[in-house]
């Protein structure tokens, strides 16, 4: 089974390193694909071959991507950053695995 290492590298505007306070009557938005059972096949499941076991315990395999959702989410949040000061977004929590 291969291993690999990822790592990043990027930039953020001071303006962006933290979270605003909560205040009554914000909204909040959910963005994204549909909510998986992401890594409840747990170990058993990230070691099989896709196809391999039973389907249900496939679906609920360790990191399950979605590229095309992705790109989305990317140029909305980078659309709203681009804004600078106008900038609708408070607080960002990723609920990812």
């Amino acid at each position: 089974k291969p291993i690999m290492f990822t790592a990043g590298i990027g930039q953020i505007d001071e303006l962006h390193l933290a979270k605003g306070a909560e205040e009554k009557g914000m909204l909040i938005v959910k963005i994204g694909g549909p909510a998986y059972r992401i890594g409840m096949g747990g170990g058993a499941a990230s070691s099989m071959f896709q196809g391999e076991n039973a389907e249900a315990l496939d679906f609920n395999a360790v990191q399950r991507g979605d590229a095309e959702m992705l790109q989305r989410v990317n140029r909305a949040i980078r659309a709203c950053v681009e804004l600078g000061t106008a900038n609708p977004i408070v607080a960002i929590h990723d609920q990812g695995a």
